[in-house]
C-alpha cells in the first residue's frame, strides 16, 4: 500500500480551502519500485480541463490528492463502468475540472508504490477500453490527443516487457506479450527501434522453440505467415 506522510491531510487541506474554486489538492511522491525509492515527482501546475485532454499535464495520482467530499459527489465519483484498475481516476478528474480547478504542492506528502513500467500496462490496460469509450462518448474529438498518448504509453510498457522476457529467458511469455500488443495497438511496435531486439538472430531462435514447446504452430503462407494456437 502507499504511505502517507504525517503532514499530508493537513497541509492539502489548507491549500485546498485557501482557494474557493479549488475542487482538488494533490502533492508530489517518491515512487518506489520492488523497494527501490526513485527521485520524487510533482506535477509543476494545476492542469486545465483542456490540457488533460490534450495529454499535456503530469500524472496525478489518486493517493496524493485530497478533495471536498462534495465535488466527489457531484463528478459522480469512480465511475461504476471499471470492473478492473486503469484510467478509472484520470475520468473521474477530467469530470471534477468541470466543476472548478485542482491546486498543486510543490511538496512530498507521498511514498507511492509503483508498478514498474513494463508491468504498467499489463495491469491497466483493462481499465484502459472503458475510459476510451467513456471520454469519446463525453468529450468528443476532443479526447483523441489524450487517448493516443495513453495508448502509445500502453503499447511500450508491452513492448518492453516482452523484450524483458525475451532477455530472461521467457520467450513463451515474450510471444504471448507480442501478441496482445499487436491486439492493443497494431503499428506501434514497429515505430519503436527497440522492436530489433526482437528480430536478433538469437532471439528468433527462442521464438521458434517456444512455439514448438508453447503449443505454437507456425504456418507458412507465402510473405503472410500466421501463428495459430493449437
Amino acid at each position: 500500500d502507499d504511505l502517507w506522510l504525517p503532514h499530508h491531510l493537513e497541509s492539502s487541506v489548507v491549500a485546498l480551502d485557501a482557494g474557493r474554486a479549488a475542487v482538488l489538492c494533490c502533492s508530489g511522491y517518491i515512487p518506489v519500485v520492488h523497494g527501490e525509492r526513485l527521485p520524487a515527482k510533482y506535477v509543476e501546475r494545476p492542469p486545465s480541463l483542456d490540457e488533460l485532454l490534450r495529454g499535456e499535464c503530469g500524472i496525478v495520482l489518486t493517493s496524493t490528492i485530497v478533495m471536498r467530499a462534495a465535488s466527489f459527489v457531484n463528478c459522480g465519483g469512480f465511475s461504476a463502468e471499471f470492473i478492473r484498475p486503469g484510467f478509472e481516476d484520470t475520468y473521474m478528474f477530467l469530470r471534477l475540472l468541470e466543476h472548478g480547478e485542482f491546486r498543486c504542492l510543490h511538496e512530498t506528502h507521498v511514498f507511492y508504490n509503483s508498478p514498474s513500467f513494463s508491468e504498467s500496462a499489463y495491469k491497466y490496460v483493462w481499465g484502459f477500453h472503458v475510459f476510451a469509450r467513456l471520454v469519446r462518448s463525453r468529450y468528443g474529438k476532443s479526447a483523441y490527443p489524450s487517448l493516443r498518448v495513453a495508448k502509445n504509453f500502453m503499447a511500450a510498457s508491452l513492448l518492453t516487457r516482452a523484450l524483458e522476457q525475451m532477455d530472461g529467458n521467457s520467450p513463451a511469455a515474450a510471444i504471448r506479450t507480442l501478441m496482445r500488443l499487436v491486439y492493443f495497438h497494431p503499428l506501434s511496435f514497429l515505430k519503436n527501434g527497440n522492436f530489433k531486439r526482437l528480430l536478433r538472430r538469437r532471439n528468433f531462435r527462442r521464438f521458434a522453440l517456444s512455439a514448438i514447446v508453447g503449443g505454437y504452430r507456425f504456418e507458412d503462407k507465402g510473405l503472410a505467415g500466421s501463428i495459430r494456437i493449437r
